[in-house]
């Protein structure tokens, strides 16, 4: 009985981490985060307060927030921060 329980604790304790990796379901990586880092131009006013901003990035037009909180007017170049659902954090370039 004592080699029996000895050899399912080990048994367990090697076979667990395995069995996680299969077995418990992941987050699946998209394309989208390849916008982060990518420069961006604003084609609405950001204003977080109201909401409201837009961006042209890689040939589409995303919804937009400033990531400091700043109001971005229109035609600035940005660079993406971040990004949350379907919508980009940005932040305004320097220079």
């Amino acid at each position: 009985m004592a080699v029996f329980l000895v050899v399912s604790c080990a048994a367990f304790a090697l076979l667990r981490p395995l069995a996680r990796k299969y077995f418990t379901p992941g987050t699946h990586r998209t394309n989208a985060d390849r916008l982060v880092g990518q420069e961006a131009v604003v084609t609405e006013t950001i204003d977080n307060t109201v909401p409201t901003g837009a961006v042209h990035a890689d040939g589409k037009t995303w919804t937009a927030r400033s990531a400091s909180g700043r109001v971005i007017p229109k035609d600035t170049m940005v660079k993406v921060q971040r990004m949350e659902g379907v919508r980009l954090f940005v932040e305004e370039e320097a220079g």
